[in-house]
């Protein structure tokens, strides 16, 4: 995840000055905000080159949930966010921000939320459907050995009797 900045009163004058921040390298708000202040100390304003930029534009952003970010600055909600997505293990990342564009307002903490909501990944619907009568309904075997099972209507019939939703092989409930 990173965020790239211009310099705003050289960008004014036509002179595209950037640096990128990797989210990675700050613990909070007020020490992105500090690494900010430093870069800009650094660049000299196009009109008084003795002193130095004090104001950025946001260029471009990397990984970061539209919602966090503005056309001149990174909100100070982003970092609720990210210290969830802290919490969460790597193979739920992407579950995670999934989740976080589909359901989520505001920057209270929606982990429980998401832990909640969140039932897996699955390759396919055929997994999933597999999944629900195994481990959801617990049945020992599935399908019965006399049954034929046509596993696209079948995943239609859960998600239409169970609120679900599926996105990018991530499945969640109360959709």
């Amino acid at each position: 995840m990173n965020i790239t900045l211009y310099a705003l009163g050289n960008y004014n004058a036509g002179n595209l000055i950037a640096k990128t921040f990797e989210m990675s390298d700050y613990q909070d708000h007020e020490d992105y905000h500090f690494a900010v202040s430093q870069w800009l100390e650094t660049v000299p304003y196009p009109y008084e080159p003795e002193r130095g930029e004090e104001e950025w534009i946001v260029a471009d952003s990397e990984g970061i949930p539209d919602q966090f970010v503005g056309e001149y600055s990174l909100y100070r909600e982003f970092w609720a966010y990210y210290d969830l997505r802290r919490d969460i293990s790597s193979d739920q990342l992407e579950a995670f921000d999934i989740f976080y564009d589909l359901f989520v307002s505001g920057d209270d903490n929606h982990l429980p939320e998401f832990q909640d909501k969140y039932i897996g990944y699955f390759e396919n619907g055929d997994d999933f459907v597999y999944y629900w009568f195994t481990e959801v309904k617990g049945f020992a075997e599935f399908p019965p050995n006399e049954l034929v099972i046509d596993y696209e209507d079948t995943k239609k019939v859960i998600f239409a009797n169970n609120a679900l939703c599926e996105e990018s092989g991530h499945y969640f409930n109360n959709c």
